[in-house]
């Protein structure tokens, strides 16, 4: 869908390992990058997330997805954190991203069951 209506699913990610992300992120694999992270452990990821359920009956799923620049992708599930469904916050672990290495993160949301 090209245009959303305003009450679409939206997603984004805020922070990585404390550090704000752009808002409007080019996630190019060519410098300048976007965010300069240096960090040999785990990385924290916080997302915001608008028009989410987030009740334990309808909670839908927050996943990252996270693609080096050689291609191997894989998805981490986020867990929620607070808000309602009108504006939420979620969060996210990563194993350690390779040193000197454009990485591309991006949020995304799914009704359970898609």
């Amino acid at each position: 869908m090209i245009w959303p209506p305003a009450d679409a699913p939206a997603v984004r990610v805020t922070t990585l390992a404390g550090l704000p992300v752009p808002a409007d992120p080019t996630s190019d694999f060519i410098p300048p990058a976007d965010l300069l992270v240096v960090a040999t452990d785990s990385v924290d990821v916080e997302i915001e997330a608008q028009n989410v359920p987030t009740d334990l009956a309808r909670r839908w799923n927050v996943k990252l997805r996270v693609v080096l620049r050689s291609g191997e992708e894989y998805l981490r599930s986020a867990s929620y954190e607070s808000g309602d469904s009108t504006l939420s916050h979620w969060s996210a672990t990563l194993p350690p991203l390779p040193e000197a290495e454009f990485v591309a993160i991006g949020a995304r949301v799914s009704k359970p069951g898609y």
